[in-house]
């Protein structure tokens, strides 16, 4: 049907973070919006103590998003699963 949109209500979000050391953080994430996308996400946080009262903190993310499912054809963006 041409000019239709489709939705989903299946959506999965799972992840978590991990202190390395006190001073590190590695997170990981995934979300998937069925028929839509899925999502990776790669995270370090570093916190560097400069005196007692301040510090510098780097904070690196990385995101991996790619269509699945009926948005990652031709044919199933035509019936209506794309993203806006």
């Amino acid at each position: 049907v041409p000019g239709a949109t489709q939705d989903s209500n299946k959506f999965y979000y799972a992840g978590g973070d991990y202190n390395i050391t006190k001073d590190l953080k590695a997170q990981y994430y995934f979300a998937q919006l069925e028929e839509f996308y899925n999502q990776n996400f790669l995270g370090l946080v570093h916190v560097l103590p400069i005196d007692g009262k301040s510090s510098l903190t780097t904070d690196l993310r990385y995101f991996n998003t790619t269509s699945t499912g009926a948005n990652s054809s031709a044919a199933g963006r035509a019936r209506g699963y794309g993203m806006s």
